[in-house]
């Protein structure tokens, strides 16, 4: 074997990023074979294969924040257990963190930044000295003495690029139909302070590359191919910004792209995407509906003014109101977000803004801490304040508010409100199949099942209003203990609202595959993308799975498709809590101290449909915040080397203000794409 390459994919689901490096490596003339990895649970079962097949070169897949720490494990495991091959990591995580990653993980070989199809085939050609690695685009690497170097520039585009990835793999099927994912872009014009995908277009620019967009005409060619030759119907834009950000060019480019379309005998297709607020004008929508739109996400982000200067955002603060208005009278099932937590973020500003989420109507709000990502201004802004603590594969941050520290722990003590499938979640499973079926299968009969979309929306903000206005009033308390009494008095009032919610969209979800199902004469099965992509985050978190397996797939649903710089996919690594002051590692004021968890143990979950985990990973910090002792739940399904292994790695951070606790550890933060 030549190649293995290990990522976050599971039966059924196109992954363009794995797909085109094992495509391009076998073009090359030499064998390739891709493994899932979802995890600390797949480290036996890949360190195995691995162990098995003995490839020369072994890739990892290092996309997200929560994917770090897991990985390194596997690369280290690898090691340990007498690999002698090279290892190389790539993806956005690793683009942006390349130089940090080789010089900490001494088990890893090289990471390559941006496209890595050259890299690969060059590794397999040319072997990993040096000297080789100097003339390896994109390679990040130590010499003969340890010291970092960069290879050739990087590719950032492969060499042949393929919007809809036709990799010869069966098309997912989502209600009876064939489905594809498209990443259609690269890069992002837009540079807001928090995103990844900025600074990795920030990174890309160094190097005389610029954001790009597939042309209106070629991207109808890749639909052309996927829908008279394979059928597909359903199509799922994974790009962040597919349109672009004017919207006078963005309506000239719509209109390019569905002439192309028409050209070319494209009837009636439904699509998905993720749209910005600010370029859904009445003309863009209605151009987007002609085409297909069925189910948007729509990145808001900030409902105020000031909000959105915190967030580094360009976009009128009406633009988020008007835009899911538009998009509704249009027909179309949209989702929306609100970061509405932040390490710099101020008391009075997120009071603002909850007042200005009062006043959403068309879309179901999905709460949202920022994160702060490496690559990002904003990782920069917060780092300057000393409010960042721990290292590349477990970072935390505290806030520059007390009351904002005291919101985050009222906000964070509602578990339904934040977990992975969250009642918007379950909205946005609903909307996706309801836009599909209402688009493709318009004789199914689905009003019912819309209204309840509607009414479950309005019942979801109207409620989270209502808690964010009283854990406000609780946090700007001057009483300690108000915080306490807030989350005690609502949590059974809160779970039990959030219950039937989600029973209620489960039931109208049911309802819409029966209907569509006895309108097609034959049996089909929802796709519950939203609930399976948001899960990916916490199965690849710090967290001890007792289940090894995956459950079977709903139609074909599973991981995230696409996972590409891209793509957009966000990251995750935040604690939102304590107060504790920034300054050196040492023992916090008054000695040890004990500190809330940071996350409530029923947050974190195996690999979706398995049953929750009793507790998440526990890591014991000494007086000086430094990570002493790892321990799971019941002893946990891993090895004692691997626990020792997760140790050693975050041995060497520290965290003043969690100094003489246990903390319970976990993916913070569930995205939907």
């Amino acid at each position: 074997m030549d190649l293995m390459l290990a990522g976050l994919i599971l039966p059924n689901v196109q992954n363009h990023s794995l797909g085109r490096l094992a495509a391009a490596t076998r073009a090359g003339g030499f064998t390739a074979e891709v493994l899932p990895f979802r995890g600390f649970s797949d480290i036996d079962r890949v360190t195995h294969a691995v162990k098995e097949a003995r490839p020369r070169v072994f890739g990892v897949s290092l996309q997200t924040t929560e994917a770090a720490l897991a990985s390194v494990i596997l690369i280290e495991m690898l090691r340990k257990r007498g690999f002698a091959g090279v290892i190389v990591a790539g993806g956005h995580f690793a683009t942006l963190n390349a130089e940090e990653l080789v010089r900490d993980v001494g088990a890893l070989d090289v990471v390559v930044r941006f496209a890595g199809e050259a890299a690969l085939l060059s590794l397999l050609q040319q072997g990993a000295s040096p000297r080789a690695l100097a003339s390896t685009p994109g390679a990040v690497y130590r010499d003969g003495a340890g010291v970092v170097k960069l290879g050739a520039a990087p590719m950032i585009d492969p060499p042949t690029r393929s919007a809809g990835g036709d990799l010869g793999e069966a098309l997912p099927v989502h209600l009876g139909f064939p489905a594809a994912d498209i990443v259609a872009s690269r890069g992002c014009e837009a540079h807001c302070s928090y995103c990844c995908v900025a600074g990795a277009s920030d990174l890309a620019a160094t190097h005389g590359a610029r954001s790009t967009r597939t042309g209106a005409t070629e991207l109808a060619e890749q639909i052309d191919a996927l829908y008279h030759r394979r059928g597909a119907r359903v199509f799922n834009f994974m790009d962040d910004n597919l349109l672009p950000l004017v919207p006078d060019d963005a309506l000239a480019w719509l209109a390019a792209f569905s002439g192309a379309l028409r050209a070319r005998a494209v009837e009636r297709i439904a699509f998905s995407l993720q749209l910005r607020a600010d370029v859904c004008t009445p003309e863009v929508v209605a151009a987007l509906v002609r085409i297909g739109l069925c189910r948007a996400y729509v990145g808001i982000d900030g409902y105020s003014g000031r909000q959105l200067t915190a967030l580094g955002r360009d976009a009128p603060s009406d633009a988020g109101v008007l835009a899911l208005g538009r998009l509704a009278s249009a027909g179309v099932f949209s989702v929306c977000n609100a970061l509405i937590i932040g390490p710099t973020f101020s008391f009075t500003s997120i009071v603002r803004e909850i007042e200005a989420l009062a006043e959403v109507r068309d879309a179901p709000v999905h709460l949202l801490p920022i994160d702060v990502r490496a690559g990002s201004k904003y990782f920069e802004r917060v780092r300057s304040r000393g409010l960042l603590e721990g290292g590349l594969l477990l970072r935390r941050y505290r806030f520059a508010d007390p009351r904002t520290a005291r919101l985050a722990e009222a906000i964070t003590s509602f578990p339904s409100r934040l977990e992975e499938h969250s009642v918007p979640i379950a909205l946005y499973d609903l909307g996706y199949n309801l836009g599909v079926a209402r688009r493709l299968v318009p004789e199914a009969g689905t009003d019912q099942q819309a209204l309840v979309y509607q009414r479950v929306t309005e019942r979801w903000n109207a409620d989270q209003i209502r808690v964010l206005r009283g854990a406000a009033a609780a946090a700007d308390a001057s009483d300690p203990g108000a915080v306490a009494r807030f989350v005690a008095d609502e949590s059974a009032r809160v779970r039990s609202l959030d219950t039937e919610l989600h029973a209620l969209c489960a039931g109208a979800l049911r309802a819409v595959e029966l209907a569509v199902s006895r309108a097609r004469r034959s049996e089909v099965r929802v796709h519950t993308r939203g609930q399976l992509l948001s899960s990916v985050a916490l199965s690849m978190a710090l967290a001890a799975c007792s289940s090894q397996q995956a459950p079977e797939p709903r139609d074909g649903a599973s991981a995230p498709p696409a996972l590409d710089a891209a793509a957009g996919i966000v990251d995750s690594a935040i604690h939102l809590d304590l107060q504790g002051g920034p300054g050196s590692c040492g023992p916090g004021e008054g000695g040890a101290r004990t500190a809330r968890a940071s996350f409530p143990e029923t947050l974190c979950y195996c690999i979706p449909g398995s049953a929750a985990v009793p507790g998440v990973v526990t890591v014991t910090l000494d007086d000086a915040g430094i990570p002493t002792e790892v321990s799971f739940p019941d002893g946990g399904a891993l090895p004692d080397t691997v626990r020792a292994c997760v140790l050693s790695a975050i041995g060497g951070y520290c965290f003043p203000s969690l100094a003489g606790t246990s903390q319970s550890i976990a993916g913070a933060h569930c995205w939907i794409a």
